[in-house]
């Protein structure tokens, strides 16, 4: 099992390297970019807020479901897996993922008090689909 820094740093990754692009390719395909006094931007909302919603989460459950890594976990090494050390099937990265809803409230003090309380340190979502992060074997 990892602890919640290492998993922290690998969201941190997929936020800078996955999802800010995709914010940027999402605001600008539908409508969103602007520029005013000089200063240039991209504006995600209303429907494309959601689509990029649905992108992200699609993008978890898809790596997770079918590598057990998304980027940022592949970065630092870490790897989403069953209770028993199996690849996580699509149907435990999905409930893995509608919890990171819950545990994503306050830049990730649900998920983070969790993990803390537990003595394999699996989050909510992690509980609820019997997932466990752990190192990548080499």
């Amino acid at each position: 099992m990892v602890g919640v820094a290492i998993r922290f740093v690998a969201l941190l990754l997929d936020a800078i390297i996955v999802f800010f692009p995709l914010s940027i390719i999402v605001g600008l395909l539908s409508g969103g970019g602007y520029a005013e006094n000089g200063r240039a931007g991209v504006l995600v909302s209303g429907n494309a807020f959601w689509l990029f919603l649905l992108l992200g989460f699609a993008y978890y459950v898809l790596a997770e479901g079918l590598t057990g890594r998304p980027l940022g976990k592949r970065i630092v090494g870490i790897r989403v897996v069953s209770e028993e050390g199996e690849q996580v099937g699509l149907e435990a990265a999905l409930v893995r993922n509608l919890l990171r809803f819950v545990d994503g409230l306050f830049f990730y003090l649900v998920g983070a008090l969790f993990a803390f309380t537990s003595p394999r340190g699996p989050r909510l979502g992690d509980r609820a689909a019997h997932t466990l992060v752990v190192r990548r074997a080499s």
